[in-house]
Formats: structure tokens, sequence, C-alpha cells
């Protein structure tokens, strides 16, 4: 359910009115030949993206809240704690959720909206990056397996995390988070973020990597598979050449089999070291591939550290998808790559 004369008064959640004073700069659209790539598999996400974009840049709230899920306050509206008393919504017809667990800490209704656009004109609200698959924000059971736009407000130390949904096709803000880095950081939040470059740039500087989105996009993530993904990339032309960045070793994940037999190779640059390790059954035929890379700049002084795993969806892919890795992976920066839990030694 969407408002219509309440639709200004929700940004003021996004603008969190709170100590500190933020500045008024608008800044245009820079003047660069645009792509038409998406980065995004679903690539209407990229729409929806930028209508929020030019929402906040012009504060917008009407354009803001035509992006947003309201629901009946009768019906869901509640608080954080504790028993909500009868007039809890007031005379408003609409509440957004907000807080962790997805807006399950409360739904809050919206009062008279008639000052919000002055709000608005005081700060300047900017994208950040996008967490796309949104696991890190799996807090709870119930939380919808989504994308969540990192918003940031000009002069504050935190940002806003808007969870978002498709519902029936169309995409919708459906709860609001607040959202500091240092947890951010913990979850693997922060270096997994993707910048929002479309449609300015042709190549998206993401995991140490500069990725051409004429020939990968951020995929989306596998959610029955038993392990978590912190990302996942998928070729654009290539069928089932995808990989997901995991911190766990699948052979160790797969429980270790010792009838599984190992083959590697691997190739180096100054800064990483790039593992491709296959396993086959006692028949030969394909169970697992994955790279693994490894930090061996001048930071490391001893041995080689670990960074992580990227998994491929299919134990047997074509040359040509190998080939489109082995092209991308070398290019990996260890110092731009996000710190994940993975195991060393």
């Amino acid at each position: 359910m969407r408002g219509t004369r309440f639709s200004r008064f929700a940004l003021v959640l996004l603008c969190a009115v709170a100590v500190g004073s933020c500045g008024t700069v608008r800044l245009g659209a820079p003047s660069l030949s645009l792509t038409p790539r998406c980065p995004f598999e679903d690539e209407t996400f990229c729409g929806f993206v930028a209508d929020l974009e030019a929402a906040l840049e012009a504060g917008d709230g009407p354009a803001f809240l035509d992006l947003v899920q309201l629901l009946d306050c009768q019906q869901y509206g509640h608080g954080f704690y504790g028993p909500v008393p009868e007039d809890f919504c007031g005379s408003s017809p609409w509440c957004l959720r907000q807080g962790p667990f997805f807006g399950e800490g409360s739904c809050v209704p919206l009062p008279d909206p008639a000052a919000i656009e002055d709000v608005l004109g005081s700060q300047y609200l900017s994208i950040d990056g996008i967490v796309y698959p949104g696991f890190p924000f799996r807090l709870s059971s119930t939380t919808p397996k989504s994308p969540a736009i990192l918003v940031r407000v000009a002069g504050l130390a935190y940002m806003r995390a808007l969870m978002v949904v498709k519902d029936n096709g169309v995409w919708q803000i459906a709860s609001i988070h607040p959202y500091k880095e240092g947890i951010g950081e913990q979850l693997g939040v922060v270096g997994t973020a993707i910048p929002w470059v479309w449609p300015y740039e042709k190549n998206l500087a993401w995991l140490g990597m500069q990725l051409p989105l004429d020939t990968w996009q951020v995929g989306d993530h596998p959610w029955g598979a038993e392990m978590n993904r912190y990302a996942v990339l998928a070729h654009r032309s290539l069928d089932s050449c995808r990989m997901s960045l995991v911190a766990v070793d699948p052979y160790f994940r797969a429980g270790q089999p010792p009838d599984w037999h190992r083959s590697a190779a691997h190739a180096e640059t100054e800064a990483v070291r790039v593992d491709e390790v296959r396993y086959s059954d006692p028949d030969g035929s394909p169970i697992m591939a994955f790279f693994e890379i490894a930090d061996i700049s001048g930071r490391q002084v001893t041995y080689p550290r670990r960074l992580g795993y990227f998994l491929l969806e299919t134990a047997a892919p074509s040359e040509a998808c190998m080939d489109a890795i082995r092209d991308v992976l070398p290019t990996l920066d260890p110092a731009e790559f996000p710190e994940l839990p993975v195991a060393q030694g």
C-alpha cells in the first residue's frame, strides 16, 4: 500500500534529524559517456535506484514516497517495546517499517508532513553503496532476502540502510535501518557494498577488481545454497558461468571427503596468488571447482594470507568461462579486498 497525502513525511525517517549540521550542496550528474549495461542481473533494479537517487538529490518527498511500501497503520502499526496504545496511529492511516530485523522492530505512523520539504532542503543525501545480494542484513529467519541501499547524510557518521523488495514486479523500499559502519565491517557489508556507478562507468570497481560491465554483472544470490555468499558474479554471455565469494574452504565445508581427487594449478602476480582447484569422484566425474585467493603482496612478510574463495556454480565449467575468470582474478588488489572471516594456517 502506498501513501499520497502523507508522501513527503517519510523522508524524515531517512533524513535522520539528528545532532549535527548537514550541508545544502546539490551535485549535478557528471558529463560522461553513458553505458546501458546495468551492473545487476535484475536490470530493473538500476531504474529503481536511479529514481531514488533523483528524488534524494532533488529533495522531492512525493517522488521518494512513490518508491516506498507503506502499511495500514491500524493493522501493522506498533512500537519497539510493550503494548501499543489505542491512539498509537493518531490520524495517520499509514506506517513505515524501521529498525533492525527488517522492520520487525516497529512500524511508525506518519503524522503531518507539512515541514518535510524544509528538512530535505537543509540536508544532502547520497547513495553510498548497494549491498546486493543482501546476505549481511539477513539478521533473522523472517528477513526477506533482498538488496539494501546505503544512503549517507552529509555531516553524519552513520548511514541509513534502505531494505528493498520486489513485490509483483515492482521494487519498493520496505524498511529503513539505522546503520553504523563498525557493525557493517563485522558483517562484511562495507567491503562488499557495490559503488553506484550506473550509467556513468563502464567498469565496476568492486572486490578490489576492475570488472568490465560488458562482460560481468552482479548476480542474484542462490538462496537455496548451503553456505552464505558475500558476492555473486555472473558472466553476461556464458551460460552457468557464475562464481560466488565465500569465506569457507568449499572442500572443508563439504566435509573433506577422503575419496575425492584434487587437482590444482596456480598463477601469481606481485600481489596475489590464484589457486585453481577442482575435485572429482573416484570415477573422474567433476564434483567441485573453485578459486582460492591469497595475498602475497609486500604487506605479507611471513606467509600468504588467504582472502577468500570464489566457488563456481557448476563443477564442470566451460573453458571459455574459466578463461574469463582467469582474466579478471589476477587484477585483484588485496588492499581493496573486503576483510572476511577466512581461516588461516
